[in-house]
C-alpha cells in the first residue's frame, strides 16, 4: 500500500510540474515564440509556447511507448474502440442506434435465433450483458481516457469505469437479449448506475440506529456509493427503452430478459411496489408472471414460439427475492439460475465448466473494471473463450459479456463459419464435415430432412428436394433428445445415418 501511495504521489507531483511549467505563473515569456493551446480530451487543455508543448508531447510520448499500451480489452485507453463503426461525437462516444455490424453477421445471427424458437428457453443460449446501461456511450467514464494517459505516463496502469461502450438500443441491434439495469434510489427515484457493490454493515447499522432514534427513514446505505448524478437515467426511462425498441424493430419475435440488479434495502424502503408498477404501466400483460408460468406450463419452460403466440414480450427478474412483494410481476434470480463471474473458473467446448447447475438456467458474466493500482478485474469475456463458450449451448444459457463491441458479438455465432452466410435467401442445409450450416441457393437438391419439434429431432426415412420437406418430415425415424448444442445434435443423427449433409425445416 505504501509503495503505490508513494507512486501516485509521485504522479500528482509530475502532474503539477507539466502545468506549472507550461501555463505556471512564473511562465517564461520568449520574444516572438507563438502560443499554442493542447487540448488533451474534453477536460484538459494546457497553453504555452509552441516550443515547450511540443517538447512535452515528444516526451509524454518517449514514455508512452516505454511503458506499452494496456492490456485487453483495455487497449482503446478508455475511449471505444476503432474497429466499432458508428456515428461518434467529440468525445469518441457511439451515437445511440448508429453503431454498425456486418451484413453476413445479421443473417448468420437471425438465422441461429430462428432454429432455436421451437425449443424451450431453458434449453437454448441466449446473449447477455453485465452492467447493460453502465455505458460510455451514456456518459459513463468520459474521462477515463485522460486519466489513462497520464497514468501512462509512469506506468502501464489504466482507468475503466464503463462496463459497456454502447448504448442499450445498440446493445440489442447486435443481438443481445438478456439485459442487467443496476437500480438503486438517487434523489428521491428510483435510478440506473453502477454503485459497485459496496456493502459495509457498521455504517449501515449506524444509520439504522439513527432511523430508529428519530422514527425517521434515511434513503441510504453503503451500496449506494459511487451514486451521485441526478442524470442518471431513471429506472423508469431504462425500461422504457426496450419495449420502444422491440415496437419500434417490430421485434415480435424476439422475447426479453431484464434483470433487476437491485439494492436490497428496496424492500425496508417501500419502494418495491414502484418496480411493479413499472413493469405495469409498459409491459403489463405482456410480461410472463411466475404464476402464469406454473398455470400454462407446469412441468416445463414454454418455447419462444409459444410465447409470442401467448403474446408474451419479457421475463423481469430481481437480484434479491423480496418473497410476497415480488408478487405478480417479478422473478426471483437466485430461484432461476446459478453464475459465475469467475474467469478460472470458465471452460468452453468441449469441456464446458461449470456444468453441474441444479437450477433451470446458468449464468456466466464478464467484468472489465480498472481503477489504476486498487483495483483490476481479470474476469473479462475475450472472443477466444466466447467462441468455446458459445458452442457449449444451453449449458450456458446467460452469457453477460462486457464491453461488447460488433466484433466480439462475431464470436457468439455457432453456426455458421465466420463470413457466412453470403446470401440473403436460400433454404438450410446441415454439412457434417464443416458441423455448420450452409444457406443455399439451389434447393432442389435430393438430400434426407432433419425435423425438430419441440425437444425433439428426427431425420427422414426418404431423401428429396427442400419442396417436399414437409412430407419428407411425416416419414422421420431415429428420434433423438436435443443435446445442449443444437447443431452437435443435427450432425450426430447425420453420423449415425451415414449422411454428408441434409436439409433442416427452415428457409430465409
Amino acid at each position: 500500500v505504501k509503495g503505490k501511495i508513494n507512486t501516485m504521489i509521485i504522479v500528482i507531483i509530475m502532474i503539477i510540474m507539466i502545468i506549472q511549467k507550461v501555463k505556471g505563473k512564473e511562465e517564461r515569456k520568449i520574444k516572438g515564440e507563438k502560443k499554442i493551446k493542447w487540448k488533451i480530451g474534453k477536460e484538459i487543455t494546457i497553453e504555452g509556447e509552441e516550443r515547450e508543448i511540443e517538447k512535452m508531447k515528444k516526451e509524454i510520448e518517449k514514455k508512452r511507448r516505454r511503458a506499452g499500451t494496456p492490456p485487453p480489452p483495455w487497449e482503446s485507453e478508455g475511449i471505444t474502440p476503432k474497429n466499432v463503426k458508428c456515428e461518434r461525437t467529440q468525445e469518441n462516444q457511439c451515437k445511440k442506434g448508429t453503431v454498425k455490424t456486418e451484413k453476413w453477421y445479421n443473417k448468420a445471427w437471425e438465422i441461429q435465433q430462428e432454429i432455436q424458437r421451437d425449443i424451450p428457453i431453458n434449453e437454448i443460449s441466449i446473449a447477455g450483458t453485465h452492467n447493460s446501461h453502465i455505458t460510455y456511450a451514456d456518459g459513463y467514464g468520459v474521462g477515463q481516457h485522460e486519466m489513462t494517459e497520464l497514468l501512462q505516463l509512469v506506468s502501464n496502469e489504466g482507468i475503466q469505469i464503463s462496463n459497456q461502450w454502447v448504448t442499450v438500443t445498440d446493445q440489442m441491434n447486435m443481438g443481445i437479449r438478456h439485459i442487467e439495469l443496476d437500480t438503486h434510489y438517487i434523489g428521491g427515484q428510483l435510478r440506473i448506475c453502477h454503485a459497485g457493490g459496496i456493502h459495509i454493515k457498521w455504517i449501515n447499522d449506524i444509520v439504522h440506529t439513527l432511523e430508529n432514534m428519530f422514527n425517521v427513514t434515511i434513503h441510504w446505505d453503503t451500496e449506494t456509493i459511487g451514486c451521485f448524478s441526478s442524470k442518471n437515467p431513471t429506472f423508469e426511462e431504462g425500461v422504457k427503452e426496450l419495449k420502444e425498441w422491440q415496437e419500434i424493430n417490430n421485434k415480435t419475435t424476439d422475447f426479453l430478459w431484464i434483470y433487476i440488479d437491485d439494492n436490497e434495502d428496496l424492500q425496508r424502503w417501500n419502494l418495491v411496489g414502484h418496480i411493479q408498477k413499472v413493469i405495469h404501466d409498459i409491459y403489463g400483460e405482456k410480461a410472463l408472471t411466475p404464476q402464469q408460468k406454473k398455470e400454462k406450463w407446469p412441468t416445463r419452460w414454454p418455447t419462444q414460439r409459444e410465447l409470442q403466440k401467448e403474446g408474451y414480450k419479457v421475463i423481469v427478474t430481481t437480484g434479491t427475492n423480496f418473497g410476497k412483494d415480488n408478487e405478480p410481476y417479478l422473478w426471483a434470480a437466485k430461484e432461476l439460475w446459478e453464475e459465475t463471474g469467475k474467469r478460472e473458473k470458465m471452460k468452453g467446448y468441449p469441456e464446458c465448466q461449470p456444468n453441474d447447475k441444479q437450477k433451470p438456467f446458468q449464468r456466466l458474466f464478464g467484468s472489465s473494471l480498472w481503477y489504476a493500482w486498487f483495483f483490476k478485474d481479470t474476469d473479462y469475456i475475450e472472443a477466444a473463450f466466447l467462441e468455446k463458450a458459445a458452442q457449449c449451448g444451453s449449458i450456458f444459457n446467460f452469457i453477460s459479456l462486457e464491453l461488447v463491441t460488433p466484433e466480439l458479438m462475431e464470436s457468439y455465432v455457432w453456426a455458421f463459419e465466420k463470413g457466412k452466410p453470403e446470401n440473403d435467401h436460400g433454404c438450410l442445409v446441415v454439412n457434417k464435415q464443416t458441423e455448420k450450416l450452409e444457406l443455399v441457393k439451389e434447393c432442389t437438391q435430393t438430400l434426407p430432412a432433419l425435423c425438430i419439434t419441440n425437444e425433439i429431432i428426427s431425420i427422414s426415412q426418404q431423401r428429396g428436394s427442400f419442396q417436399n420437406i414437409h412430407q419428407l418430415c411425416q416419414n422421420g425415424n431415429a428420434i433423438e433428445k436435443v443435446t445442449p448444442n443444437l447443431l452437435r445434435s443435427y450432425v450426430n443423427l447425420l453420423n449415425q445415418h451415414q449422411q454428408e449433409k441434409a436439409w433442416i425445416n427452415f428457409q430465409f
